[in-house]
């Protein structure tokens, strides 16, 4: 028996968290090269920004279609595997993207990265269901989205650096293949694969069981279409923030990747304060006032004409964005104990199509009208969210 298989139920080994939390950490550089340099990759193949953003709406239309997938597949295979299963496709959809010879290439191996991010981040926070006791995991869960925003905090400044020399592939090359081997080797090795809990996870269930169970739930389906509003309105701002600085106010590479860490400063302290809140007011409670506040800030930073004002909202906003998302994937994990791989795949689902819904729209918005239209409808996106969970998602019982 393996170190991994060694630990017991909430007993879970050193290891074992770290190792989701890079595993997250592994799904993100490939959007922060697409963000940061998504003029220079539109460039290198004679595309327009608005139209070079697609690329992300094309793994969010593939992400929403794996993760209804993997809703059904959670029910017949350990959520190790398949969160090994998604690190593995991570690694070929980036040695794809490095090789790329042409815009549409590079859109269907891109896309892959969709599907790679339905099976690491639902399966992550599903195992941190399996291993960590109700008391831990909101914590949990904070550290595994901090390191989500800590890639960025890594991963700009380095792919700013790496890019001003090797250019975009090279960004892809020396970065993002190794930080996604290195999470396939830590899930490999470390991660528990939760025999201990096969009942819990709805074994023997029917494949319709599990999308009744939750679809039938009318919480869990709140926090669902939550969840792609509150995706809808941030993933605008992570794709399309930094094109915004450099055109609107003549920022470089370098000078935007600073403002792209400030912003994941600014998200890790989120959640950690989250973790800090939940256990103190709730989820729900947690969630609702900082959607509020997101909202506003997202209509300022795009609207207000002064850098450093700009500047300060964005980060407010990542702040608040954060307090949400982190709340509200603890909220939606604890709605459908029985089919946690399920719901959370949905969650992910969710998370995707609001993913297409804030890329998709924001990049038409900004060809027709600019960025400061995307401010008013994403603005309202989030305040949306905070509608939907005030009125119709509830607290689960301890």
């Amino acid at each position: 028996m393996g170190d991994a298989e060694a630990e017991t139920v909430g007993n879970p080994g050193r290891m074992v968290l770290p190792s989701l939390v890079i595993s997250r950490f592994a799904t993100m550089p490939p959007g922060i090269v697409t963000g940061l340099l998504l003029i220079d990759i539109g460039e290198s193949f004679g595309q327009a920004v608005g139209v070079t953003g697609q690329v992300g709406t094309a793994a969010s239309i593939v992400g929403v279609l794996s993760a209804l997938l993997i809703s059904a597949l959670s029910l017949r295979f350990r959520p190790k595997s398949l969160l090994i299963g998604g690190l593995g496709l991570l690694v070929a959809s980036t040695a794809g993207c490095i090789l790329a010879p042409s815009f549409t290439v590079l859109l269907a191996v891109y896309a892959l990265t969709g599907m790679a991010g339905s099976l690491v981040g639902p399966m992550a926070f599903t195992l941190v269901a399996e291993h960590f006791p109700p008391e831990q995991r909101a914590n949990a869960l904070s550290w595994i989205i901090a390191g989500m925003s800590g890639a960025h905090l890594v991963g700009a400044p380095i792919i700013g650096y790496i890019s001003g020399f090797v250019g975009w592939r090279g960004s892809f090359l020396w970065f993002v293949l190794p930080v996604s081997m290195l999470g396939l080797f830590l899930a490999v090795r470390f991660v528990p694969s939760g025999q201990e809990n096969k009942g819990e996870r709805g074994e023997g269930a029917g494949l319709m069981e599990g999308f009744k169970g939750v679809l039938t739930n009318t919480s869990a389906v709140a926090c669902l279409a939550g969840t792609a509003f509150i995706s809808a309105a941030y993933m605008a701002m992570v794709s399309y923030a930094p094109s915004y600085y450099r055109e609107q106010f003549g920022l470089s590479t370098a000078q935007a990747s600073l403002l792209v860490i400030g912003s994941s400063v600014c998200f890790i302290s989120g959640t950690r304060i989250c973790g800090r809140l939940v256990s103190r007011f709730g989820r729900k409670t947690t969630m609702l006032w900082p959607a509020a506040l997101a909202a506003l800030s997202i209509f300022a930073y795009l609207n207000i004409p002064n850098l450093w004002l700009s500047t300060g909202a964005r980060f407010l906003g990542s702040t608040f964005s954060a307090i949400v998302f982190t709340a509200a994937n603890a909220l939606t994990l604890e709605q459908v104990p029985r089919f946690r791989g399920t719901v959370m795949s949905l969650s992910q689902a969710t998370f995707s199509l609001g993913g297409v819904l804030g890329t998709g729209l924001g990049g038409l918005i900004v060809l027709l009208s600019g960025y400061q239209a995307m401010g008013f409808s994403h603005g309202a996106m989030m305040l949306m969210a905070m509608l939907i969970l005030f009125f119709l998602a509830k607290e689960p019982q301890p």
